[in-house]
């Protein structure tokens, strides 16, 4: 995990994507150095399978980025933003 003391707030978004096999993802990299961005973390790969996120353990299979800011409003916009940046891109599957 990461370790950030800032004088400010923090807020996290997870990432989302539609269900289906993981082709490929971008935007990693450039939201890692994106300010305020404390953590991407991306935890689904190219040819993983991708179900409907239906609760917290679904949802929490994909990854989130965290990131901090002067105040809570500040800080949850950066965090959509940022997460806005990286794409799963998936395809269907119809098995």
């Amino acid at each position: 995990l990461w370790e950030y003391r800032h004088a400010g707030a923090a807020a996290a978004c997870w990432l989302q994507a539609r269900s289906g096999r993981v082709t490929g993802i971008s935007g990693i990299d450039e939201t890692r150095q994106s300010e305020g961005v404390l953590a991407v973390e991306v935890a689904a790969q190219p040819g993983d399978t991708l179900t409907h996120v239906i609760d917290e353990r679904s949802r929490d299979t994909l990854g989130y980025v965290a990131v901090v800011a002067e105040d809570g409003e500040s800080a949850l916009a950066l965090a959509r933003a940022a997460a806005a940046r990286v794409h799963i891109q998936t395809t269907a599957m119809l098995d």
